[in-house]
C-alpha cells in the first residue's frame, strides 16, 4: 500500500496575476507578458510605450497545495538609470505583494536574481528572477 499523495493543482497563470498586480502600479507603463509591437501600440490606441515590464514563468513545481512558480521579469526604459529605477520599483513591488492579502497574491515571493543589466541592448534593459508560493484549489 503506497502513501497518500495529493492530486497535482492545475498551476495558476502566473503572468496573469503578475501583470494584473502591477498595471495599476505603474502608471504610463506598458506590463504585459511580451514586449509591444508597433500594432500592439497601435490598437491600444497610445504611442509605443518608452518604459516596458514583461513577465514570464520559467518553471517550478506545482503539487496538490501550492504552486511555486519561477518567474523572469524584463524592464526596458529610455535611459539606463531609468530602467534601473523601473527594475528597482518593480522588485519592491513583488516582494511586498504577499502583505497585499488579497486573492490572487502569493503567500510568499522571492528575489532569485536581482535586477542586473542585460549587456549590448538598446533600450537600456534589467532582467530579474523571482519565486513565489501560491495556494492552490
Amino acid at each position: 500500500m503506497s502513501a497518500w499523495q495529493p492530486a497535482p493543482a492545475t498551476p495558476v497563470d502566473l503572468a496573469l496575476r503578475v501583470t494584473g498586480y502591477l498595471r495599476p502600479l505603474l502608471t504610463g507603463v506598458w506590463v504585459a507578458d511580451k514586449r509591444p509591437t508597433e500594432a500592439d501600440a497601435a490598437a491600444s490606441g497610445r504611442p509605443y510605450p518608452l518604459s516596458v515590464v514583461t513577465v514570464r514563468r520559467d518553471g517550478g513545481p506545482c503539487d496538490g497545495l501550492f504552486d511555486r512558480p519561477r518567474f523572469g521579469v524584463n524592464v526596458w526604459a529610455p535611459r539606463r538609470m531609468d530602467a534601473f529605477n523601473l527594475a528597482s520599483q518593480v522588485t519592491r513591488l513583488i516582494l511586498g505583494w504577499p502583505a497585499t492579502l488579497t486573492p490572487d497574491a502569493p503567500v510568499l515571493t522571492t528575489c532569485s536574481y536581482v535586477p542586473s543589466l542585460v549587456p549590448d541592448d538598446t533600450p537600456p534593459h534589467f532582467y530579474a528572477t523571482f519565486e513565489a508560493t501560491f495556494r492552490v484549489s
